[in-house]
């Protein structure tokens, strides 16, 4: 028998046909793609997430660097170490007194020229406003973390990683609140950052501005500690790496921008340098003088024996953490 409707559709086509309306049927069923405008609303919800993340992060870094730096900033001295250079400010008159210190005339002229600014308005100098300098140093480093591991090709996270653990390495975090001396050595760390960002942006951007704080940032590091070759001898080697690339025909820049860039600015902290011992007697150069007599200076072997010992006061509890996440990173990467 065949049953037919208004349509003119027989059972039997009906029925010939029904397999593949079961087919389209089950297939649209099961494609569970999500439209387009979907995907993008999910990805940006993504986005969303990690910035909010991010933030928070960056919130609790700077809260605990402001916390750890400015924690009791008023408390009194504990030794002349680190009331002198506060008495050297208030009590010297001139400037010839900057260009004697032993470690270059960076710290002191800075500090000078905060008290300065202090005495403006009228504010008294006291321990706390005397440590206002190095803690806005220390603040700066951890900032200045960021863009440093940024531009050496690391993620957020691993960037936002690198500033947490600037927030409480103790020998940055007692220096800038002048535990020990002055913090000559936030000064030093904060301007060698600076230069090594400076040049590696540049490599990137090629921006005009880019060299000149690169400059200014060496010739900074290099007068505020006895020894500054470290950095120095940094550059020389990408700086070298580069001048041969541009020879060989690749792309890279041009050998002149070494110049002002790296070349000039090493040249004038020697000048400098030479210059204080010369007209004061005393200086970077005085004071490795006065330590090769006293035989505090030099190549000293029995200080590879302390290493480990080092490793433990420059990055206190911290250094056991690093030890077993680098021994956890190894045993990942060896091969079974």
């Amino acid at each position: 028998m065949r049953f037919s409707d208004d349509t003119g559709l027989s059972a039997r086509t009906i029925g010939e046909d029904a397999p593949s309306a079961v087919s389209t049927a089950t297939h649209a069923t099961n494609d569970f793609s999500p439209p387009i405008g979907c995907t993008s609303l999910s990805r940006a919800a993504g986005r969303s997430r990690t910035g909010v993340l991010a933030l928070a992060a960056a919130v609790s870094i700077a809260g605990a660097a402001l916390a750890l730096r400015a924690w009791d900033i008023g408390t009194p001295y504990a030794s002349g170490d680190q009331a002198v250079l506060g008495y050297l400010v208030r009590h010297n008159n001139g400037i010839t007194w900057i260009f004697e210190r032993n470690y270059g005339p960076v710290t002191e002229g800075f500090n000078r020229a905060f008290a300065g600014l202090l005495s403006l308005p009228g504010l008294p100098m006291s321990e706390a406003t005397e440590r206002l300098p190095a803690m806005l140093v220390g603040l700066a480093q951890v900032l200045m973390t960021y863009p440093l591991l940024r531009r050496m090709r690391r993620s957020q996270a691993e960037a936002l990683a690198g500033c947490a653990a600037a927030v409480v390495l103790p020998v940055l975090v007692t220096d800038c609140r002048l535990t020990w001396a002055w913090g000559y050595l936030s000064i030093w760390l904060l301007a060698g950052t600076i230069a090594l960002w400076a040049t590696l942006a540049w490599l990137d951007d090629r921006k005009w501005w880019q060299p000149a704080l690169a400059a200014g940032a060496i010739v900074t590091h290099c007068l505020s500690n006895v020894y500054s070759f470290a950095l120095p001898a940094t550059l020389m080697v990408f700086w070298a790496c580069t001048l041969r690339r541009s020879k060989s025909g690749n792309p890279s820049p041009p050998s002149r921008d070494a110049l002002p860039g790296f070349v000039w600015p090493c040249v004038a902290a020697m000048a400098v340098i030479v210059l204080c011992w010369v007209l004061t007697g005393h200086g970077q150069i005085g004071h490795l003088l006065t330590k090769q007599q006293r035989g505090t200076a030099g190549l000293q072997l029995d200080q590879i024996t302390r290493i480990p010992a080092m490793w433990a006061t420059v990055f206190g509890y911290l250094s056991g953490l690093l030890a077993c996440v680098a021994l956890i990173v190894c045993s990942l990467h060896i091969p079974r």
